[in-house]
C-alpha cells in the first residue's frame, strides 16, 4: 500500500509522456512476475520484496487503465460509457477480491492468492498486445526529476506517518512543502495547478482523500478523468489514484484509532469494531452529502453567471 501510494502520480505522468500502452504493459508484466516471486518466496524477506515489486507494477497499471479508455473513446458519450463500465467492474473487483482470496487460502494455501494472478496477467498481456493502440501526449514536456522525486518522498512520508499512527513520518509536511515550492518555480510542473481549476476534478480528488476507505469511489475516479482533456488523462488518473490511496491509508488509521480508543475504555473488540464501522458509515455519508452539495452549489452559481439571451418576439 505504501509503495503504491508513493508511485501512482509518477505512473500517471510517465503514461502521458512515454505512452499509455507501454506503461500499462510494463506494469502488467512487473505485477505478474512479482506474483510468481511472492508465491515462491522462501522467507518473509523475499515475500516483502515481491510485494514491493507488485506495488511498483500496480502503480504503473492503475493510472494507465482509465487513461487508455479516455484516449480510445474521443467521443464524450462513448467515453462516459467506457469509464462507467470500468468503474463498475473495479468496484466489483474490490468487493470480491478479499472473499475470493480467503477461499483460495483456505483451499490451496497462501501461494494460491499470488499464483491466480499469473494466468490472468498472461491473458491480459496477450490481449493488450493485439487490442491496445499506443497513445501519448505529444506536447508533454520532459519530466521534472526534482519534482517527481519530492512527490514520491512527500506522499510516501505522509502515508507512512498515517500507517504508523503519527509516531513517524513527521517529515511529510516539510517534504510536501518543498514539492509545492519547487513546482511553483518549475517551467513544466508535473502537477499543473490548472487541473484543480476544474470543479469536478477538484471535488472528486477531495472526496477520494476523505472517504476513499469506503471503496465505493470508482465512479468519482471516472468523473475526474472525464473532466480533463484526453492528453492529460494519465496525469489526472495518477492524481485521483494517489488521493484514493491516501484516503484508504487515512481510513485504516482512523478506524484503528477508534478501535484502540474504545478498547482502552473497557469495550470488547467486537463493540470497538462496531463503533469503527459506524464511524466509517457516518464519514462516508457526510462526505457524499458534502460532495453533492459542493457540485450542486457550484453548478447553480455557474448557471446564474451565464447571461440570459434577450427575448425575441415571434412574428
Amino acid at each position: 500500500m505504501l509503495l503504491v501510494a508513493m508511485l501512482l502520480l509518477s505512473g500517471g505522468v510517465l503514461a502521458d509522456r512515454l505512452g499509455r500502452t507501454r506503461v500499462f504493459l510494463a506494469g502488467a508484466t512487473v505485477f505478474t512476475l512479482a506474483s510468481v516471486l511472492c508465491a515462491a518466496a522462501p522467507s518473509p524477506g523475499w515475500l516483502i520484496a515481491g510485494r514491493a515489486l507488485q506495488g511498483s507494477g500496480a502503480a504503473a497499471l492503475s493510472p494507465a487503465s482509465p487513461a487508455l479508455l479516455a484516449a480510445a473513446h474521443p467521443v464524450p458519450q462513448d467515453r462516459v460509457k467506457a469509464i462507467g463500465l470500468w468503474a463498475g467492474l473495479s468496484g466489483i473487483g474490490l468487493a470480491a477480491g478479499p472473499v475470493a482470496g480467503g477461499v483460495l487460502v483456505d483451499a490451496f494455501g497462501r501461494p494460491a492468492i499470488f499464483l491466480v494472478n499469473v494466468p490472468i496477467g498472461a491473458v491480459l498481456l496477450v490481449a493488450a498486445l493485439y487490442v491496445l493502440t499506443e497513445s501519448r501526449d505529444p506536447a508533454a514536456p520532459a519530466i521534472d526529476l526534482p519534482c517527481a522525486a519530492l512527490s514520491v518522498l512527500g506522499v510516501g512520508a505522509l502515508s507512512f506517518g498515517l500507517i504508523e499512527g503519527g509516531s513517524r513520518g513527521r517529515t511529510s509536511p516539510v517534504t510536501l512543502a518543498a514539492f509545492a515550492a519547487v513546482e511553483q518555480r518549475a517551467p513544466a510542473p508535473i502537477l499543473p495547478p490548472r487541473l484543480f481549476r476544474r470543479r469536478l476534478f477538484t471535488v472528486s480528488s477531495t472526496a477520494m482523500a476523505v472517504v476513499g476507505f469506503a471503496l465505493t469511489m470508482s465512479p468519482l475516479a471516472g468523473a475526474a478523468v472525464q473532466s480533463v482533456g484526453t492528453h492529460e488523462s494519465g496525469l489526472a488518473s495518477g492524481v485521483i489514484s494517489t488521493t484514493r490511496q491516501i484516503g484508504a491509508v487515512l481510513g485504516v488509521a482512523v478506524l484503528g484509532a477508534v478501535v484502540r480508543t474504545r478498547q482502552s475504555g473497557g469495550a470488547s473488540f467486537e463493540a470497538a469494531l462496531s463503533s469503527a464501522f459506524v464511524a466509517a458509515g457516518a464519514v462516508t455519508l457526510a462526505g457524499a452529502v458534502v460532495t453533492g452539495l459542493w457540485l450542486w452549489t457550484r453548478r447553480g452559481a455557474g448557471a446564474a453567471s451565464c447571461p440570459t439571451p434577450p427575448h425575441v418576439p415571434r412574428r
